[in-house]
């Protein structure tokens, strides 16, 4: 167990008697309803100092959780491009969002291709739609690319779908037509070989 002290005040010389008073303090102390009958030092630090402070965090917060955050980025961006383009009065009526599993290609483009209301924009966001089971979907997607309307923002976001843009070639040539009309966002998760890179 460790435990940080935090006094403010100017010590001057009489570090070494802090430290024992700290000790004689901390041996009157209980500890989850136990005696403290030893302790390992007595450490007086200056936080005034970034080095020390990163050295003290070592010391006390040894573990790490190293965590891919690509699923969080998504969601980041996502959010942040929808507060962009909605307005919140009519989002009821501007911002559509849809399973992917759930709706066929023509009634998204269907509702792509509807003018807004009271706003400048209509926001579709479409999540896991699966381009790779039909060859038709992916020429009516293709053909919509070529004249987008100004006042659509499409978005197609996989998560839960594996998407393989190097192996699959009906997604590589979505993903041509999409950077050609728009923009590719790849938010691929990191290997064990980038995050050691990283480290």
């Amino acid at each position: 167990v460790s435990l940080l002290i935090r006094y403010h005040g100017i010590l001057g010389n009489r570090s070494d008697g802090f430290r024992k008073e700290i000790e004689k303090i901390i041996f009157l102390q209980r500890l989850a309803g136990g005696t403290i009958l030893s302790i390992g030092s007595v450490e007086v630090c200056d936080l005034t100092d970034q080095c020390k402070v990163k050295s003290i965090k070592r010391k006390l917060l040894p573990g790490f959780i190293l965590l891919d955050r690509s699923a969080y980025l998504k969601e980041h961006y996502v959010n942040k491009l929808t507060s962009a383009v909605v307005d919140p009065a009519f989002a009821d009526f501007n911002y559509h969002r849809y399973d992917g599993k759930d709706i066929s290609i023509s009634d998204i483009l269907q509702d792509a291709e509807t003018v807004p209301m009271m706003a400048e924009y209509s926001f579709i966001l479409v999540r896991d739609y699966p381009f790779d089971k039909s060859a038709n979907d992916c020429k009516e997607i293709k053909e919509f690319l070529k004249d987008v309307p100004d006042t659509c923002v499409l978005v197609f976001w996989y998560d839960s779908l594996a998407v393989d843009t190097k192996k699959n070639d009906k997604f590589k040539s979505l993903i041509t037509a999409f950077a050609k009309a728009g923009s590719v966002a790849e938010l691929n998760k990191r290997t064990e070989g980038d995050i050691a890179r990283l480290i």
